[in-house]
């Protein structure tokens, strides 16, 4: 879920326990520039958002490290799909990933993000 608000949702609920007012409400809030989380999604936000702010680097899968890695030396997600042997749409899930965990929007800030952090 937060990689839909990095991509620019004003919010997250769950339609199966949200009633219909307070889906009205949230649709209203996010009209007006304005944003509802559901507690657990605001939790989950509030975790990674203190992962990322920590000098602590945050815990990566080993296939997520490699692409990390590739990544720092400039390669590109088909040139890191057709090297590690998986699809372009799984590299691009690990990138996704890998944004989030690192608290960043972009593969430049990733790289940025991981040398501040000693990765590599």
């Amino acid at each position: 879920m937060p990689e839909l608000l990095l991509r620019g949702a004003a919010g997250f609920l769950p339609l199966e326990t949200t009633d219909p007012r307070q889906l009205w409400e949230a649709v209203e809030a996010a009209a007006s520039g304005g944003a509802t989380l559901h507690p657990a999604v605001a939790m989950l936000v509030l975790e990674q958002w203190r992962a990322t702010r920590s000098d602590e680097a945050p815990q990566l899968t080993a296939k997520e490290m490699e692409v990390l890695r590739a990544m720092m030396a400039g390669t590109p997600a088909k040139s890191i799909a057709r090297d590690l042997g998986l699809s372009v749409k799984t590299i691009d899930t690990h990138r996704s990933k890998i944004f989030s965990k690192l608290g960043v929007r972009t593969g430049a800030q990733a790289v940025q993000r991981a040398l501040e952090l000693g990765l590599s």
